[in-house]
């Protein structure tokens, strides 16, 4: 079943190279002491970064 989620796979390990820029932006950001305004965000940005990293461990099952 690998063969119909290949895009898909690509567009969610794209998207998560994004994210994990984003996160290492707002620690350099908290390390100048600008993490209060972006609190929420990060914290939603984990939140899709697991969700990503579960879809990629189906698409690693169903590739078997």
């Amino acid at each position: 079943r690998l063969e119909r989620c290949t895009i898909i796979s690509t567009l969610y390990i794209y998207v998560g190279a994004l994210i994990e820029q984003h996160l290492y932006d707002l620690f350099m950001a908290s390390i100048r002491g600008r993490l209060e305004r972006c609190a929420v965000v990060s914290i939603l940005y984990i939140y899709v970064g697991v969700l990503n990293k579960q879809h990629l461990y189906n698409l690693f099952v169903a590739s078997i």
